[in-house]
């Protein structure tokens, strides 16, 4: 006696049954001999024939086919999808498993479904590739942050990685927020041009020094100037600025001659906040004495590695971590901020004081060539560390990154 069951399932395992073109289905029906109907628009499996054979059919997709399913932000989902699911096509290709992403209104539902491998080789891509990280800024820094935020989409738009990255910025009750969404080591080096691009002060003034600053002519050219916020309170009084630091030195200086003297004079104890609010107080300077920008240096840790090992070398040996360890204290003393780019595999065997300065880079040239473009259209210095010639950092290949 033929019998029917009908089974609603999730998605993703609606489309693992049915496989490309219906051959999982076919594979099943010839195995066990049951007529089997998948409907993807609602999930929906009808198994038809005899009681023995149902249940055959039942038992191999019960071993056959695993499933896991869990909620992301509605902007990951969409990372996760790419455009017109290109990401999602590429790694169901990649994996062998079958993905569904269900949106909702503020979440997104993300299924998986396949073998017990095709299964944790999709999750651990997705984890990779889908990473949501952020910077959080007062609300008086949200035009320089969207600044910042459009040169990154237009650097990543220029690499062909707009689909790897997706950056926005949200204003909330009391901050605002740049998104970074996307494959993780793309992520990760965004949001390092941001913090280096994105640096917060708020310096205290006297009551009478904050209306003088409201009379100023130089605030209007100096904000067209440079392009960063630059607001004062009389109550409190406080001078706010959001910018990066070459542009808030000389907003400093030019501001303090519409002051006293005693805030004209660096004596003004600034509160400098970079990104995630960190204290980081200036260095006090002389009055008459022009700020020195210090160029941010940019260290191929992968370059330094391969110098001092022979071609052979499987791994970086110890005597290498000291010489690269060497340079990088040698160039921070020179109060540059400092960035060593290195490949997965070597950020494990860092030693641990150099960890602070390091950036996942599999290839530390181009994203250090990214970084140089993004420092150089901002109009900052920077310093380059490789080994050899050199040839591939000259100021041609820079302009044309």
């Amino acid at each position: 006696m033929d019998i029917t069951l009908r089974l609603s399932l999730p998605r993703a395992v609606a489309a693992c049954v049915l496989g490309v073109k219906g051959a999982t289905k076919r594979e099943l029906e010839n195995l066990t001999g049951v007529f089997a109907e998948v409907k993807l628009e609602d999930g929906s499996l009808q198994l038809s024939g005899s009681t023995a054979q149902v249940e055959a059919a039942q038992q191999l997709l019960t071993e056959r086919v695993h499933f896991q399913q869990f909620e992301v932000p509605r902007d990951a989902a969409r990372a996760i999808l790419g455009e017109r699911g290109s990401v999602r096509h590429e790694i169901e290709a990649t994996t062998g498993a079958h993905l569904w992403v269900e949106l909702r209104e503020q979440t997104a539902l993300v299924q998986v479904a396949g073998n017990v491998s095709a299964v944790e080789r999709a999750i651990t891509t997705l984890d990779f590739k889908v990473v949501q990280d952020c910077l959080l800024q007062p609300l008086f820094a949200e035009r320089w942050l969207r600044q910042v935020a459009r040169r990154l989409r237009e650097l990543l738009a220029a690499e062909g990685k707009s689909s790897q990255c997706r950056i926005s910025v949200e204003r909330m009750e009391d901050r605002v927020e740049m998104k970074l969404i996307g494959h993780r080591e793309v992520v990760a080096t965004a949001k390092v041009l941001a913090q280096d691009e994105v640096v917060i002060e708020e310096v205290p003034l006297s009551k009478a020094d904050a209306l003088r600053l409201l009379q100023a002519s130089q605030l209007k050219a100096l904000r067209q100037m440079t392009g960063a916020t630059i607001e004062v309170s009389v109550v409190p009084s406080v001078l706010r600025l959001a910018g990066n630091r070459g542009m808030l030195e000389i907003i400093k200086k030019e501001l303090g001659k519409a002051v006293t003297p005693v805030i004209a004079a660096d004596a003004i104890q600034a509160t400098s906040k970079p990104p995630e609010m960190v204290p980081n107080p200036l260095p006090v300077k002389p009055a008459n004495a022009v700020p020195e920008e210090k160029p941010r240096i940019l260290i191929d840790g992968m370059d330094v590695l391969h110098f001092c090992n022979t071609p052979s070398a499987p791994s970086a040996p110890a005597a290498a971590w000291d010489q690269l360890r060497a340079a990088a204290e040698q160039l921070r003393a020179g109060d540059g901020a400092l960035r060593i780019f290195l490949p997965e595999k070597l950020l494990t065997e860092a030693p641990a004081d150099l960890q602070t300065c390091l950036v996942k880079a599999e290839d530390p040239k181009s994203y250090i060539l990214s970084a140089a473009e993004v420092l150089i259209q901002s109009g900052k210095k920077c310093l380059i560390v490789s080994n050899g010639t050199g040839a591939s950092y000259n100021q041609e290949n820079i302009s044309r990154s």
